[in-house]
């Protein structure tokens, strides 16, 4: 990197420049040309901002009105409504199996012989359809307990009665 007698000016004095400010000076007009003009985002991030404030109306104190805190609370809100739509699946199960539980109880049968039963002699419904049985038509349930094979039970239970 040598320096290099420049001539320029009007009176046709000599400046030494050097190389570094010459290549300096050349990036500079090449990035004229690819230089975009200046993106102003005002609407756009008040309109991705009042988006999130939306999803959190109704919620309380900051949670619903700050920004930061908002989008927080609707990132926890996604993530626990994805994670409890599967709870509510396991849920419901377990409500339904305590309700045959307390039906085939009722008719001395504990829950895991009366499915067993049901599972051998191939009466297929499912933990749903029984507990609806029980609920709705407490009698058919009982027909299907005794048609499962655990009449022996049942027998003996109503005979008691």
């Amino acid at each position: 990197m040598g320096l290099a007698p420049v001539r320029c000016g009007l009176f046709a004095s000599f400046f030494v420049l050097t190389e570094s400010f010459l290549f300096q000076y050349a990036l500079r007009i090449d990035k004229e040309k690819y230089l975009m003009t200046r993106v102003k985002r005002g609407a756009v991030a008040r309109k991705r901002r009042n988006k999130i404030l939306e999803l959190n109306r109704g919620f309380r104190g900051s949670h619903s009105t700050l920004f930061r805190t908002a989008n927080q609370r609707s990132l926890k809100a996604l993530s626990s409504s994805y994670s409890d739509r599967r709870k509510k699946k396991r849920q419901y199960r377990r409500l339904w199996i305590r309700r045959i539980n307390a039906g085939s109880r009722s008719m001395g049968v504990t829950y895991s012989c009366f499915i067993h039963d049901l599972k051998k002699s191939t009466i297929s419904l499912n933990r749903k359809m029984l507990s609806q049985l029980l609920i709705l038509h407490p009698e058919s349930f009982q027909m299907v307990a005794m048609g499962s094979g655990c009449d022996i039970r049942v027998a003996q239970l109503v005979a008691k009665e």
